[in-house]
């Protein structure tokens, strides 16, 4: 114990459970603002991190398969600056374009436009998805609609599923 603070000068042991991208960025946060103060155990169920964001590689076309768009296409600030911080940006591809496969259906395009603000920069891309429904579409266009005419304010600590019942979108 030093005299001073009443503490030992061994880090403190912390588990971090989960290896998706919270768990990676806390981890990563204790480790960068407290770099002597704790002995970090990040813990997780499958063979890699990442959780929710990943890819695999699809056996019958051998072409890689992101299971997490938004990841992919740069939207995910916060990963953006982890992956910064940690200096693995080359480690990273983005895409300005992806295919959303449908087991029913042809491959959709997906690719923002470069000319209009969001959300109408998604206009052309839902209207070409080839797994949606006029109706779902349209759904689709009036929540965007509705999203982005609400506060910021509005938004903090709701839930994606209780914002959309709450506009009748659920």
């Amino acid at each position: 114990m030093t005299p001073d603070t009443g503490f030992t000068d061994r880090p403190t042991r912390v588990a971090i459970v989960g290896g998706g991208l919270a768990g990676m960025s806390a981890a990563e946060a204790l480790a960068r603002s407290h770099p002597r103060k704790f002995r970090i155990t990040l813990l997780e169920a499958k063979r890699q991190t990442g959780g929710r964001a990943g890819s695999f590689q699809d056996p019958v076309s051998g072409e890689p398969v992101d299971y997490c768009q938004h990841v992919a296409m740069g939207c995910c600030t916060n990963f953006l600056e982890l992956i910064g911080r940690c200096q693995l940006q080359d480690s990273f591809h983005r895409y300005s374009a992806l295919q959303f496969l449908h087991p029913d259906h042809l491959p959709s395009s997906f690719a923002a436009s470069r000319w209009l603000p969001p959300p109408f920069h998604l206009a052309g891309t839902i209207a070409s998805l080839q797994y949606l429904s006029r109706s779902q579409k349209n759904q689709l266009r009036h929540g965007l609609w509705r999203l982005m005419r609400t506060k910021t304010d509005d938004l903090r600590q709701r839930t994606a599923a209780d914002w959309l019942a709450a506009n009748g979108l659920l």
